[in-house]
């Protein structure tokens, strides 16, 4: 799902090094 990795990338240009909420749970996180 495209919409999923636009978060996960989102998230990674913030800076974020924890991953928070569901997004953690999904197996693109653990990639």
């Amino acid at each position: 799902m495209t919409g999923h990795r636009a978060r996960f990338l989102r998230h990674l240009a913030r800076g974020a090094d924890k991953t928070d909420g569901p997004l953690s749970n999904s197996p693109e996180f653990a990639r």
